[in-house]
């Protein structure tokens, strides 16, 4: 067989031996740094080009222990696998805040893997008790697509299942709004106790909380934000208490309603004058929904008056209340066609939710002199707290009308003086609007709010009083104040 020219047999010694061995060599060389060069262009990691996006959210396929398992012993971890590869990094918080296990003993600690996660709780899963664990829809994949829905099981080491259950919704107490991601724990130890283990939850999207597989017993249960994300309630932080007996598999409803602490007394920030015998007093904090106002103190003083004069105290859902059927009242009086006419009650009823409000109203017996300066002295407020020694003092000036629209304001006067009357007695001043809360340190003359009659002192001493309405603003000024309180 002929030889090549480029593989020389052994020992030739050919005149082109030497030119087909270096040719040999190079044709070698060229091909190992093509193998070399290959694997970087071929394997590079990522997603292939043109592929279609993963928006799916990941799974749990498995745990360990099983749902409803029954084990012998002590665990030191629970593991989870989902169904794609999941990333290290959480919706939001950290991976250790991502695991809930209830009841909690100690510290949480959740170990990422490729499509898992291990869940270790300091001092282990240990005998007599029944865990729930909850993977809350923060874990997302390597697309971000989060969990659509907390994910929950539970299983037992050595004790029985026992159903009972603990539920209700978590409201802020200011807005009235339910609080999503509250975290709401139940324990029955002593307050501060942190040995006693908690039973845990997190309220969900609309602000619902379920603490299931819980024994009977008497708990007392406290929600908070968590807004530094330690797992416990800090002083800056809302919180709500309440306290519920369980029987055993039963189920519970608790709602419980969060306020942010706080040890100091409110104090008077203005006081605005509304209309002619009306006064609104701001403050810096607010008042309990149904806060007693019989020890409230508002009085004025004018070098006139001769002294102190005091009014009618209005929470502000009961101004709120009176300007809505002082408006529906013109209405009434607008209808010429003589149908029947509805009752104001039945056109407004007293359903409007009570909030707490940093607002008080007073309703005084005279109507304010124009542009004469009025001290206004408030004491004894108890803010929504419970913390007393609240008040302060303001000064105040009823601007006088401009000069235009004086005549046509006296004018009115007179002749609403009577309807007025009428407004205050029957239409507004119902039941639902507390008559007892006068406060009166004057004469007898002082303690019955009336309407104001017509000015006919002269504009050097007292000005133009404008149309009185039984102690309620205008109603487009009355709605205007009312929005911006809001």
């Amino acid at each position: 067989m002929r030889s090549s020219p480029i593989d020389p047999k052994p020992g030739s010694r050919g005149p082109g031996a030497g030119a087909a061995i270096r040719l040999r060599d190079a044709l070698r060389i060229l091909a190992g740094t093509f193998l070399l060069i290959l694997p970087a262009n071929c394997a590079r990691p990522g997603i292939p080009p043109g592929g279609p996006r993963d928006l799916l959210p990941p799974q749990v396929v498995f745990t360990d222990p099983d749902t409803f398992a029954v084990l012998d012993e002590a665990i030191e971890s629970v593991r989870l696998e989902f169904n794609e590869r999941i990333s290290e990094r959480p919706s939001q918080g950290t991976m250790d805040q991502t695991v809930l296990v209830s009841p909690e003993t100690g510290e949480i600690e959740v170990k990422p893997g490729r499509s898992s996660i291990e869940v270790k709780m300091a001092g282990g899963f240990q005998p007599g008790s029944v865990y729930r664990i909850t993977v809350l829809p923060q874990i997302q994949d390597m697309f971000q697509n989060a969990m659509a829905d907390a994910f929950e099981f539970v299983f037992s080491i050595g004790s029985e299942f026992e159903e009972g259950v603990l539920a209700g919704e978590v409201v802020d107490r200011i807005t009235g709004e339910t609080v999503p991601g509250a975290r709401v724990v139940a324990k029955r130890g002593t307050p501060g106790d942190s040995t006693d283990p908690g039973y845990v939850a997190v309220a969900d999207s609309i602000g619902i909380y379920a603490i299931r597989y819980m024994p009977a017993g008497d708990w007392r249960i406290e929600a908070y934000v968590d807004q530094n994300r330690n797992r416990q309630a800090d002083f800056a932080e809302p919180i709500g208490v309440d306290s519920q007996a369980l029987v055993a598999n039963d189920t519970s409803l608790v709602s419980l309603t969060i306020l942010r602490p706080d040890t100091t007394a409110a104090q008077v920030l203005s006081v605005e004058v509304i209309d002619s015998v009306t006064i609104q007093v701001n403050l810096d904090d607010y008042l309990a929904e149904e806060a007693p106002i019989e020890d409230l103190t508002i009085e004025l003083m004018n070098d006139s008056l001769g002294g102190m004069v005091g009014g009618r105290i209005l929470r502000a859902k009961e101004y709120d209340l009176r300007v809505r059927r002082v408006e529906a009242l013109a209405r009434l009086e607008e209808d010429t066609t003589g149908a029947p006419q509805p009752s104001i009650d039945s056109l407004v009823p007293d359903t409007i939710r009570a909030l707490p409000a940093r607002e008080i109203y007073v309703v005084l017996p005279d109507t304010l002199i124009t542009e004469a300066p009025y001290g206004v002295f408030v004491a004894g407020i108890i803010n929504i707290n419970g913390i007393p020694g609240g008040g302060g003092t303001d000064t105040i000036v009823r601007q006088a009308p401009p000069p235009d629209s004086a005549a046509a304001d006296s004018t009115a006067a007179d002749s609403t003086s009577a309807d007025s009357t009428a407004v205050d007695t029957s239409s507004v001043d119902t039941a639902s609007v507390d008559t007892a809360a006068v406060v009166d340190t004057t004469s007898s003359d002082t303690t019955t709010a009336r309407p104001a009659a017509p000015d006919t002192a002269g504009p050097d001493t007292t000005g133009t009083v404008a149309p009185d309405t039984g102690g309620v603003a205008h109603p487009s000024r009355s709605r205007r104040l009312l929005r911006r309180r809001r």
